[in-house]
């Protein structure tokens, strides 16, 4: 029973060790993913930003070429000037943040000679301007290679920003699934838990019942073998291998009523030392032999 008893214990702790490991581990996976997540979230922001800052700088620089053709005012020369620079700042950042990406560098470097025109293009007309006055300056305008190169970059960073968003949202779904997949793996893990914590209640419950039923069966025996040898007019004693007496007659009581309750005691609590010690050696030879021994002690 006791065997039985610790195995099943062992289990359930097992079992409960073995789950809150799992769900250690799959917590930990999770969290991974997460932050995982979060990163790549960031960084679809940072290509998005990116990709709409070198728009803006690219209708700022063709607003600035487009003011300077028709004022001839030196003013919007810095302006342009600045935001050429920006715009090729902002095109190097996009191709670091997409060097992961094989299909997003093939559109990047489209997108870098795109640009190329563009500048090229637009200071191409401020030269003009400075050189051959408004009219050929707006013929080259008028020409539309300026709008078909606009036009051509913002389909390049639509493509760009829609693979961004593409990929950005299947992170998402990702993410999503696992958090889904723990939420399974941890409610399947806590109903097993529960499952196990009421087979243990029902295993331990069982045990003490059946320590109760047998400490009650061993007291009704102990007080039936009381009774039998209380109303014999011998002396009879019962000791454990220590020589403890663990049970007397009412017999055995009255000739040694002096020492009072004799449980627990030994021969050398009533006897001399001499003779207590005869008597512990028979009782020896008794434990050896295995067979009862008829004395006094």
């Amino acid at each position: 029973m006791k065997f039985s008893f610790r195995n099943n214990i062992l289990l359930f702790f097992s079992i409960l060790s073995i789950g809150v490991i799992l769900l250690g581990i799959g917590t930990a996976k999770n969290n991974a993913r997460y932050k995982d997540t979060v990163y790549w979230v960031e960084h679809t922001q940072q290509v998005l930003y990116e990709t709409e800052q070198l728009l803006s700088s690219a209708s700022d620089m063709e607003s600035s070429m487009r003011g300077y053709a028709l004022t001839n005012n030196a003013a919007f020369l810095s302006p342009f000037i600045d935001t050429k620079n920006i715009l090729l700042i902002h095109l190097h950042k996009l191709k670091a943040l997409t060097k992961d990406n094989t299909r997003q560098q093939v559109r990047i470097d489209t997108l870098s000679h795109l640009i190329q025109k563009k500048i090229a293009f637009s200071s191409a007309v401020v030269q003009t301007r400075k050189e051959m006055g408004f009219y050929a300056s707006k013929d080259l305008i008028m020409s539309g290679m300026e709008r078909i190169d606009m036009d051509s970059i913002q389909k390049t960073l639509t493509a760009i920003q829609e693979e961004e968003n593409q990929l950005l949202k299947m992170r998402k779904n990702v993410n999503e699934n696992s958090n889904q997949n723990l939420g399974i793996t941890f409610r399947a893990l806590l109903i097993a838990i529960v499952l196990a914590l009421l087979i243990a209640s029902v295993v331990v419950w069982n045990n003490e019942n059946a320590r109760r039923k047998a400490e009650k069966l061993l007291n009704e025996n102990q007080k039936l073998l009381q009774s039998v040898i209380d109303n014999t007019s011998s002396l009879i004693n019962l000791k454990d291998l220590n020589g403890k007496y663990l049970l007397v007659n009412k017999e055995y009581k009255k000739s040694f009523s002096e020492h009072g309750n004799l449980i627990k005691k030994t021969v050398f609590d009533i006897y001399p030392e001499k003779t207590a010690t005869a008597f512990a050696e028979e009782d020896r030879k008794v434990i050896d032999n295995k067979t009862a021994r008829n004395n006094r002690n």
